[in-house]
């Protein structure tokens, strides 16, 4: 196995397991932390887009015009952003105390 197949490999790897984890937590099977799963899973299909490029080119055996593509490089910038998100309602637990109304 030379570079260029075992490259090839780890790209088809990373984008599987991305967007199958991205799918994962968008079902949210348990059904626990709702709000935190759901921008976690659109963080990681965020995520996988920036291998899409390479598994369009593996696919199709021809490179992907750059104006084909503009609508999900812009999307991509928002990664970040989701990112904080999730990070933000995961962390978020309610602070419990007895005998106050607040």
């Amino acid at each position: 196995m030379n570079a260029s197949e075992l490259n090839n490999f780890i790209v088809v790897l990373i984008y599987g397991s991305l967007v199958l984890l991205s799918l994962l937590k968008l079902a949210n099977p348990l059904k626990v932390n709702k709000k935190a799963n759901l921008w976690f899973g659109i963080f990681l299909f965020l995520w996988s887009t920036f291998w899409l490029d390479e598994v369009l080119f593996l696919v199709t055996d021809s490179t992907i015009a750059f104006h084909s593509l503009f609508f999900v490089r812009f999307i991509q910038f928002l990664t970040p952003i989701v990112f904080y998100f999730s990070v933000l309602f995961g962390n978020y637990t309610p602070v419990y105390t007895e005998g106050v109304n607040l």
